[in-house]
């Protein structure tokens, strides 16, 4: 029991670690903001920097932005999570990830006008925390077999890929939907189609992996406690 908490301990610390590193190299394209027509208020060293979506050429970029460094922040520091613990503790590990991921979206709809209690919002809300908690245990799995079967840069390639698909695939729907307001509902219904079906293959696929990996006898059980 004692192994298991401190693993899904350890999952919340590095996915806190992970989103600190985000939300700092998030502002990147806010200093851009000062030398490029791509965004509102960069001339002026008054105005705050908005990324202007209606601008369609600099969506498809900042979305790849967007998903990549999200992909890349939390997927690999999962791995060092993951790397850190028996492969029967890399589920906690993913679902320490999730907790943060599904507090954060609950704060955020409460923060958002109380939109929580909007039906159609209260929905998209339950469709994020449902895929969070199959996606990340998903990704966790890959990454441990890539560990202990020496195929880290496929564990890698999969999981970070695949998290910037759904990371980046909200940005660019949420920034045609502001183009498109109109299509939105069709827009949102499509997104989170290719999201369950990324997360369905994501989870089955590490599930598939994590049970035939071996666990290395060498390896240290006792997990990293952060």
């Amino acid at each position: 029991m004692k192994k298991a908490l401190e693993a899904f301990g350890l999952g919340i610390g590095f996915m806190m670690v992970a989103l600190i590193l985000q939300s700092a190299f998030e502002t990147i394209p806010s200093g851009i903001a000062l030398f490029s027509d791509f965004f509102l208020g960069g001339a002026n060293p008054g105005a705050v920097p908005t990324i202007n979506l209606a601008k369609s050429p600099f969506l498809i970029p900042y979305a790849i932005f967007i998903g990549l460094l999200a992909g890349t922040m939390q997927e690999s520091t999962k791995y060092v999570a993951v790397d850190s613990v028996n492969k029967r503790y890399a589920l906690l590990v993913g679902l320490g990830y999730s907790s943060v991921d599904i507090a954060l979206i609950l704060l955020g709809g409460l923060y958002l006008n109380y939109a929580l209690f909007q039906e159609s919002f209260a929905v998209l809300m339950i469709l994020n925390i449902i895929t969070s908690l199959f996606f990340h245990p998903g990704t966790a799995f890959i990454l441990k077999w890539g560990a202990l079967e020496e195929r880290k840069g496929v564990a890698f390639s999969i999981s970070i890929l695949s998290h910037a698909a759904i990371d980046g695939g909200l940005v660019y729907a949420d920034g045609v939907i502001l183009l498109s307001p109109s299509n939105g509902t069709l827009y949102s219904a499509i997104y989170w189609i290719l999201v369950v079906i990324i997360t369905a293959i994501i989870i089955i696929t590490g599930i598939r992996l994590i049970r035939k990996s071996k666990e290395n006898s060498a390896k240290v059980e006792e997990p990293v406690v952060f």
